[in-house]
């Protein structure tokens, strides 16, 4: 398949989709075709994959390994204290606080405790709603259209790294806004598919793991996304995460490494030869200016999003 197919974008609706590359899934034995859309630029996986395998996929990943979820709540803590202080400093008496994706509730303890929010969250995870609860930190377990909110509800809501799983994003911030208190903030983080590293790596970027990530953001098409459902978007700015972005230089390195001995000079002069040579030069190369390229290569890592309703 190349060129034009028929199947819609997740953002403008057109069917003019383009095929940008083809990704072996990290966790499945299947290939997903990565399509761009030639009128918004938005990047989506088809085939999108069922929910009731989504469902049982995140059982399955995320409760059988407990580290990988303490892992990535303590990342998410490091960033969220930001975000809080952020926030505290707009409401300086105190807010509702919902957080879309809140895994075991670390970062919403914080936000209790610290910050004396008034929070509660949303996870799919059955196990880390059952942490939640031992926490005291009033949770729903199960998607945000099923908790039946109230309208104009809270006074925040935040979701970092969720929004590019979900099979119907724009459902999703429907919701979000209508669960807002008039004048309320919402906080959204995700990977930036245009930034420095995605780019040099391509199908080897470390975000692009389908089914696990289904949309990919670029500043743009999150912008128009908000607008559409009725946000007014305040700032869109992209950052560096020096939690994520080390690992994923790494898996830069290690991106280099493949695509030398997949090469035509690799089967010129054999793979082996030319693959040790590139580790051989990386090891020369100083410690310190090693550890000094994320930074540069990787600043546009993440995007984050600053909208009102």
């Amino acid at each position: 398949m190349n060129g034009m197919v028929n199947i819609s974008c997740i953002l403008c609706g057109s069917s003019k989709l383009q095929l940008l590359n083809k990704i072996v899934a990290h966790y499945q034995e299947k290939t997903y075709s990565l399509m761009k859309c030639s009128i918004c630029g938005m990047i989506q996986i088809f085939p999108r994959p069922e929910k009731i395998y989504l469902d049982s996929f995140y059982d399955e990943y995320f409760d059988a390994d407990p580290s990988f979820s303490a892992a990535n709540q303590f990342k998410k803590m490091n960033t969220f204290d930001d975000v809080l202080s952020f926030i505290k400093a707009l409401y300086p008496k105190s807010c509702t606080l919902l957080d879309l994706g809140c895994g075991n509730g670390a970062s919403l303890e914080i936000a209790q405790k610290k910050y004396g929010l008034d929070v509660f969250g949303v996870d799919k995870g059955a196990s880390a709603c059952e942490v939640c609860a031992k926490k005291g930190i009033k949770t729903y377990c199960g998607e945000l259209d099923d908790a039946r909110f109230p309208d104009n509800n809270f006074d925040v809501v935040v979701t970092f790294h969720v929004i590019e799983h979900v099979l119907k994003p724009r459902q999703l911030l429907v919701e979000v806004n209508r669960i807002l208190k008039k004048g309320g903030l919402f906080v959204v983080k995700t990977p930036n598919v245009d930034s420095k590293l995605a780019r040099l790596t391509g199908p080897f970027w470390g975000f692009m793991n389908p089914p696990f990530h289904i949309n990919y953001f670029t500043p743009r098409t999150l912008r128009i996304f908000l607008e559409d459902t009725g946000f007014s978007v305040e700032n869109i700015t992209t950052r560096f995460n020096p939690e994520y972005s080390f690992n994923f230089f790494i898996e830069f390195l290690f991106s280099l490494y493949r695509r030398i001995i997949q090469s035509e000079g690799a089967k010129r002069y054999g793979r082996n030869s030319l693959g040790r040579g590139f580790l051989d030069q990386l090891v020369k190369f100083p410690q310190r200016q090693i550890l000094s390229i994320p930074t540069f290569i990787d600043n546009d890592y993440e995007i984050v999003g600053f909208a009102r309703k």
